[in-house]
C-alpha cells in the first residue's frame, strides 16, 4: 500500500489523509514520514485509533499533541504521554 510506503511523496500522503478507507488512513497514521498536515487531519478523524497513531507519531506538532491530551478516550491520552514530543508541562497535566 502506498500510504505505508517511507518514499511516498508528502503530496501524496496528505491527499490519502484524506481517504474514504480508515486502513489507508491507518497506513498513514503509521508512515513514519507523515508530515505534520497529514497528522493535523488525521487528528480529527472519528475513529480513535486513528487519533492514538497521531498521538504518538514523532512528527506530531505541539498544538496537536495539546488538544489530543484533552481526548475523551485513555489510549489517545496515554500516547500523548508516551511521545517524546510531548513537553514536560503537559506529560505533567497527563500524569
Amino acid at each position: 500500500m502506498i500510504a505505508q510506503e517511507e518514499k511516498t511523496p508528502i503530496h501524496i500522503l496528505l491527499k490519502l489523509a484524506e481517504d474514504k478507507y480508515a486502513e489507508v488512513r491507518v497506513a498513514v497514521a503509521k508512515n513514519p514520514n507523515s508530515p505534520a498536515g497529514a497528522l493535523e487531519l488525521l487528528a480529527n478523524d472519528e475513529i480513535h485509533r486513528i487519533r492514538e497513531l497521531v498521538a504518538g507519531h514523532s512528527n506530531t506538532p505541539v498544538h496537536i499533541l495539546e488538544k489530543l491530551a484533552s481526548n475523551k478516550y485513555e489510549d489517545v491520552r496515554l500516547a500523548v504521554a508516551k511521545n517524546t514530543n510531548t513537553p514536560k508541562y503537559l506529560q505533567r497535566k497527563l500524569s
